[in-house]
């Protein structure tokens, strides 16, 4: 009796002195995630894709070595059941964009009943592949026009502007989002940059951070959202609008 419960003893503290084993990480979790797919939209007769890189493998840990590349594949058809999906093309993931995105503008697609859809996967160095994502399926529109802007100085450094949608989106189709408003601080460099978010459908939106004294250009696309499939759309750029800044008389 005493033997056993000195070989139970032994056998308790070589098991504690190894410690536990963890759990068995097998190779394909050790792939990256799938990517994610941010946004689709419609840019002008265009479709706009953003992805992300993916940085954590399939278990949510932090990857143990980087994406090497990114691939795009496409399928054309609205039947997606018979339509296979096939290679577009491949991006460099070794420098992605802001906050590791990529950013890509297909031109190759039509207005009209066509239907697009694409899918994005990871590549490692050993090219082994992520698991892939999809996007929605989507139609592309007639592009929508410009939308009307005017500016107009207000006493007290202030600038009001108005813009106006002179397309009306079809209520079955589409709804009104907004505008995308962009301002050239430095007319000699023709540089603009969109002021934040989408400026809502208002009477006027008063933009309060100007300089006395300067003169600033501005420009605008108006966005509407797809009812069907959830995707924005955006308008050309309309006409470039200049305004001096004044103070209160």
């Amino acid at each position: 009796m005493r033997k056993k419960i000195l070989l139970g003893g032994l056998i308790l503290l070589m098991t504690t002195a190894c410690g536990k084993r963890g759990a068995l990480v097998y190779p394909d979790q050790l792939l990256p995630a799938a990517p994610s797919v941010l946004l689709l939209e419609q840019a002008e007769d265009k479709l706009r894709l953003t992805f992300s890189v993916p940085k954590r493998d399939r278990r949510d840990k932090p990857l143990q070595s980087p994406v090497q590349s990114m691939i795009m594949l496409k399928r054309t058809g609205c039947d997606a059941t018979d339509q296979p999906f096939v290679y577009l093309r491949s991006f460099d993931a070794s420098e992605p964009g802001f906050d590791s995105q990529i950013v890509w503008i297909d031109e190759n697609v039509q207005p009209g009943d066509n239907c697009y859809q694409y899918r994005v996967g990871a590549v490692m160095k050993d090219e082994a592949f992520s698991s892939f994502r999809d996007t929605p399926v989507v139609t592309v529109h007639a592009p929508l026009a410009a939308p009307l802007i005017t500016v107009r100085p207000l006493f007290g450094s202030m600038v009001a502007i108005r813009l106006v949608n002179q397309t009306e989106p079809s209520s079955s189709d589409s709804t009104l989002a907004g505008f995308r408003l962009y301002r050239a601080d430095d007319i000699s460099k023709d540089d603009f940059i969109p002021l934040g978010v989408l400026t809502p459908a208002a009477d006027e939106y008063v933009d309060e951070n100007v300089q006395t004294g300067k003169t600033y250009q501005y420009k605008a696309r108006l966005i509407v959202k797809d009812k069907k499939s959830g995707i924005y759309r955006e308008s050309g750029l309309s006409e470039v609008v200049s305004v001096v800044v004044q103070d209160a008389p």
